[in-house]
């Protein structure tokens, strides 16, 4: 049964995504060329910026609401409870901002800039619970419309802005963005909240909210020094301030490659937060085994074809401009870090669905630590600390290979550290030996065969899963 649904879920979620990532792509393009790849570095900066503070605040969001709500949904059909509980965080985070921009010093940035990065980080977190919210509830098709919606609501506003205009204005620009993003976050909150009854969440409930969200909370501090996000601002400073829209646009790149692991946790994200909170081993080593390794060889199949793309044709001067033949590498290192993506998405829901919080928090420091020492002490370049923060996600993907091997037993994770082992590889030869291309044809030929024997088994396992749901 859940095969099917599957099946039927995920083809629209993906064809949804595919639109959504088109928009995306089509948005980019036309900004690019109607303002330029430096004055677009503003608009960058604006998106980096609302997602540091995102960063900080989403800790306080997931794993908790995906985590309890779906308990909280599989009891007795509702979320109540939880969604009370993160309605009154965001009452208190709009509390919180107002009193600060009464009575707060503020020097670094203009207070309309401030008040727009609040609203469309507000929006941002309205949207992102709705989206939680339908997926728990398999409203598919909700969420699909606000999925696409989001998206195209800007895009048309920017094409009626410059129809109109010929004024280049990047904070008028902004402030578009955030008020569509705005009306989206209204309309579909309408939708969230039917059927909704206010609900004062019990103290147990409270006290295992914030004590979960405090670890998270503090390891979100030291994953930010480590994050695309702090990379970002820390190069919007150097010496070649427009570097950052070229990573912007391979990070874009990144995202369509990091697609399917994206809709894989939209859809079976909540049942394998009940797997793994279950006893029954074979289902996590089908978890593992023929669900996340096929998801993660296919998106390593789809890098590897458009980094060759991006690097033997012309296509970023068609979507963009001239000066991206110039800057291709920034567009393509950066699009080496989807490994770090694809195994943080497939293997923190088993870890934070274990609460394995406090570990999580431990490495970062760690891992902070060290780019904070490369950056800070020894002052190393900005090509390098691209590469140090690269090298770094690899690190993090080991450690969470590592702790995954606790919540697990008879599996040992060869074929993931062979995955990884081989991307690290595609990414060191990419930087010092001019032998990638020849590389990435091998593995493309091998990943063929492989994914074409995984695609048999990986539905009949995901409809195992069902058994214990």
């Amino acid at each position: 049964m859940l095969s099917i649904i599957i099946k039927n879920n995920y083809s629209k979620i993906a064809i949804a995504n595919i639109i959504q990532q088109i928009l995306s792509l089509i948005t980019t393009s036309y900004l690019i060329k109607s303002i330029g790849s430096i004055n677009y570095s503003n608009i960058v900066l604006f998106l980096v910026t609302a997602n540091a503070v995102l960063m900080f605040l989403n800790c306080w969001i997931n794993p908790f609401y995906i985590r309890e709500a779906s308990l909280e949904y599989q009891k007795n059909k509702r979320v109540n409870e939880t969604l009370t509980t993160i309605f009154l965080l965001l009452l208190f985070i709009t509390l919180a901002f107002i009193i600060y921009s009464y009575i707060g010093r503020i020097n670094f940035i203009s207070t309309e800039s401030l008040y727009l990065l609040f609203f469309f980080i507000l929006a941002q977190l309205l949207i992102y619970v709705t989206k939680l919210t339908f997926r728990i509830q398999n409203q598919i098709n909700k969420y699909i419309a606000l999925l696409v919606g989001e998206k195209l609501l800007f895009l048309i506003s920017i094409i009626i802005y410059f129809y109109s205009t010929n004024l280049i204005n990047t904070e008028l620009i902004i402030t578009i963005l955030t008020l569509s993003y705005v009306f989206i976050a209204i309309l579909f909150l309408f939708f969230l909240i039917q059927n909704f009854k206010f609900k004062i969440p019990s103290k147990i409930f409270v006290r295992s909210y914030i004590k979960n969200s405090t670890f998270i909370l503090f390891a979100t501090i030291f994953v930010f020094f480590t994050s695309y996000e702090y990379l970002i601002i820390i190069l919007n400073n150097s010496e070649i301030q427009k570097i950052i829209t070229y990573l912007a646009i391979g990070y874009m790149f990144s995202n369509l490659i990091y697609m399917p692991v994206y809709w894989l946790e939209q859809l079976i994200g909540p049942k394998i937060n009940l797997v793994f909170n279950s006893n029954n081993n074979n289902y996590k080593i089908k978890y593992y085994k023929d669900i996340g390794l096929y998801f993660l060889y296919l998106c390593f199949f789809i890098q590897l074809i458009i980094i060759n793309v991006l690097i033997n044709t012309n296509i970023l001067i068609f979507l963009f401009d001239n000066s991206f033949i110039e800057n291709i590498y920034y567009v393509v290192i950066i699009i080496f870090v989807t490994n770090s993506k694809l195994i943080d998405t497939i293997f923190s829901i088993p870890i934070f669905a274990k609460k394995f919080e406090k570990k999580v928090m431990f490495f970062n420091i760690f891992k902070a630590i060290i780019f904070l020492y490369f950056f800070l002490i020894l002052g190393i370049s900005s090509d390098n600390l691209i590469i140090l923060f690269i090298l770094l996600s690899f690190l993090q993907n080991f450690y969470y290979i590592f702790l995954n091997g606790q919540l697990v037993n008879n599996y040992r994770f060869k074929e993931e550290i062979i995955y990884l082992t081989l991307t690290l590889t595609g990414f060191l030869i990419y930087l010092y030996t001019d032998f990638f291309m020849l590389y990435s044809l091998i593995l493309i030929c091998l990943l063929i065969l492989y994914l074409s024997y995984k695609k048999l088994i990986i539905i009949k396992h995901i409809d195992e899963i069902d058994k214990i749901i």
